[in-house]
């Protein structure tokens, strides 16, 4: 069986030129190494005396740390996506609004909360990641925007900052690339593509190149995107791109139907694009380290660092439905899962 999901594998450039046209959202946006490296950058534009932010206790803890870096206070407001419920306290005393909708379904978004906060003057700081290629994909009441590009892409690095008011400060325009973390990245990329292709004995090293590519990421802030991933960028048929999601998300509802033991937080609507198709099942660590002894690497997120409380982080399994799969793998993939499940494997 094909290997299923893990990080992308190197892609030929084409010829084609998007235009960057899905990024040209708001007034002005810059391409960075990360979508941490994306908040660093956005923080850096503005002085902010009171230093508090509001964050969703439901997200990647990565996202966290650019604010504890430039020592702002963190407080967390409960996200349940199984019921459907943010408990949030649009009177908090804070600075920053910092929100976020999930997995690329529209039901999950904040808009609603975004506006509240707006209207309070409050900086809206809104991570688009999961709803990047959703047809609405932000909120026009957010201040600025940020998204994780590496998620969507089969790119070295990629994160994007965009400003919904006004162009940035020319004083961050000096972000530099990290010409180390690049080579380890690419060579780790180029790596899978041939195991993939060729089946080559490479495949321990490319998992340790791709091991200490993410952990040095992890230190990069003033970071810019590399050449070579912004011409990807600009070559992808995102069009395309979306319409394989769509497809893929669809056939995944329709294998998981009648599926007792597995809970799809969300169901596809129009204008939906899906990063992941997330479920909640019991036994989640056991089914997913199954999965893995059979090649089909499905993620979690997130891996819960600080032991937070919210459920989803001991329940919830992301399906993948990207662009490199075709319904035939989607099939297998799926069909394997489901009588995992059914095993009562724990």
């Amino acid at each position: 069986m094909k290997e299923i999901g893990s990080e992308f594998w190197t892609v030929n450039i084409n010829d084609e030129d998007n235009g960057l046209d899905f990024l040209k959202i708001g007034k002005d946006y810059k391409l960075l190494m990360s979508g941490r490296s994306a908040i660093d950058y956005v923080l850096d534009g503005f002085s902010d005396a009171k230093k508090i932010v509001y964050m969703p206790d439901y997200l990647c803890e990565s996202m966290a740390e650019p604010f504890r870096r430039k020592g702002y206070k963190i407080y967390y407001y409960n996200v349940d996506l199984i019921n459907n419920k943010y408990n949030i306290d649009t009177n908090i005393d804070c600075s920053i609004f910092f929100a976020m909708s999930y997995f690329g379904y529209n039901e999950s978004n904040m808009d609603r909360h975004i506006e509240l906060f707006n209207k309070r003057n409050i900086i809206v700081l809104e991570d688009i990641t999961h709803r990047l290629l959703s047809d609405i994909n932000h909120s026009n009441y957010s201040t600025f925007l940020i998204a994780s590009l590496r998620k969507w892409f089969p790119i070295v690095s990629g994160g994007v900052a965009i400003s919904m008011q006004k162009k940035f400060s020319k004083k961050l325009l000096s972000y530099d690339k990290n010409d180390e973390y690049m080579k380890i990245k690419k060579r780790a990329m180029n790596l899978k593509r041939d195991y993939m292709e060729n089946k080559n004995n490479k495949k321990d090293l490319y998992l340790k190149l791709f091991d200490k590519s993410n952990r040095m990421i992890s230190n990069c802030y003033r970071k810019g995107i590399d050449d070579e991933s912004e011409r990807m960028l600009k070559s992808m048929n995102i069009e395309q791109i979306k319409q394989s999601r769509v497809n893929n998300c669809l056939l995944i509802e329709k294998l998981l139907k009648n599926n007792k033991h597995i809970k799809l937080l969300y169901k596809y609507k129009n204008g939906d694009c899906p990063l992941f198709v997330p479920i909640v099942i019991n036994g989640r660590d056991g089914v997913r380290k199954e999965m893995t002894k059979r090649g089909i690497y499905l993620p979690v997120h997130w891996p819960n660092d600080l032991k937070r409380k919210n459920k989803l982080y001991d329940y919830e399994l992301s399906l993948v439905c990207d662009q490199r799969y075709n319904e035939i793998d989607i099939e297998k993939y799926v069909i394997v899962l489901s009588n995992l499940i059914r095993s009562g494997i724990k």
